[in-house]
């Protein structure tokens, strides 16, 4: 018998505190390209810590259970539904909805969980993949060989970029981390030049490089003092991919570099993207990606696996900087 109401967590900021609340909720009927999924295992993301704290308030059509990717058993389909069938395992992409022990999904943002993974790891996958296709790879990627300097090359979105640019482009690529064992990780997954921001400017280490002294693109989610630094490195006709501005988007900057080399500064939230998009973008990654991941070419790290009664504890080591790859939460 299936399901007719879900648990799940909602948050509400109190004094800029988020409060986490588990909430009981009936399920909305699906819609005829949707699908019920039994959700095994929620990938935590920095959107759900900002959208508990007020911050990246959720679009009116989305579920108010935070949680925008999950794997799972699909245990119900739509009467359109095509492509995915009830008792398949797979992974997706949602609006809303992952922190929970049952979601609605679109049917065609869920992808098979690649072979040899399980669901924690399948769990990892959509948010990061979906952000650099639909920031960066879907529309203008790197020429093959390309030098590409990947800010935070230890987190959920940097460790698969590293891989990515790695399988797919052949790129030479920087990326920039907090400690020596976050570099050695990230060396691991394909890293040629790893810079510990505490301790070494990374313009002037990319400027001192023998072979490559610009880059052609900078994936960066921090902003701030970085800007200025980051159009620095870019050589002509560079790309700038802003994922977000976690150090701030307000500051004083010379913008002259934008014009003097022909450069692109581009920003986009992946959620506020139209699901036409996203469905050609999910077709994109099962005939890019997928075959990359089942043969273990690239690979999500999991950094801990916590119940979702934990969130706030996931949240805090999201928060404290010092996990390499995803956080992910069981219900």
């Amino acid at each position: 018998m299936l399901p007719t109401s879900h648990y799940g967590i909602i948050s509400t900021p109190y004094e800029g505190t988020p409060q986490y609340l588990p909430v009981r909720e009936r399920l909305p009927a699906l819609q005829p390209d949707q699908v019920l999924l039994e959700i095994a295992a929620s990938g935590v993301n920095r959107a759900d810590i900002m959208q508990a704290k007020g911050l990246y308030p959720p679009p009116v059509d989305a579920s108010p259970i935070l949680g925008l990717e999950a794997a799972g058993v699909i245990v119900a389909c739509g009467t359109a539904v095509r492509g995915v069938k009830t008792g398949q395992q797979v992974c997706a992409l949602l609006h809303g909805g992952g922190y929970s022990d049952y979601a609605i999904a679109e049917s065609s943002l869920c992808l098979p969980i690649p072979k040899g993974m399980d669901f924690t790891m399948a769990a990892a996958l959509p948010e990061a993949l979906f952000t650099l296709y639909n920031s960066w790879l879907f529309d203008t990627p790197p020429p093959k060989k390309a030098a590409v300097c990947i800010h935070g090359g230890s987190g959920g979105v940097g460790h698969i970029a590293i891989q990515l640019l790695k399988q797919l482009y052949q790129a030479y690529v920087f990326t920039t981390v907090g400690n020596a064992e976050k570099a050695s990780q990230c060396q691991v997954l394909g890293a040629d030049c790893v810079i510990n921001y505490k301790t070494q400017d990374f313009a002037d280490v990319i400027h001192n490089h023998p072979r490559h002294r610009r880059v052609t693109a900078v994936l960066d989610h921090i902003g701030g003092i970085y800007t200025p630094r980051n159009l620095e490195i870019l050589g002509v006709g560079g790309q700038l991919i802003q994922l977000a501005f976690q150090g701030g988007s307000k500051i004083d900057i010379d913008m002259l570099p934008l014009l003097m080399k022909s450069l692109s500064w581009q920003g986009t939230t992946l959620r506020r993207s139209t699901l036409k998009r996203k469905k050609s973008i999910a077709l994109a990654l099962q005939k890019a990606v997928w075959p990359l991941l089942e043969q273990g070419l690239i690979k999500p790290v999991v950094h801990t696996v916590l119940p979702l009664s934990a969130v706030a504890d996931a949240h805090a080591l999201l928060n404290s900087g010092t996990a390499f790859g995803k956080v992910v939460l069981q219900p």
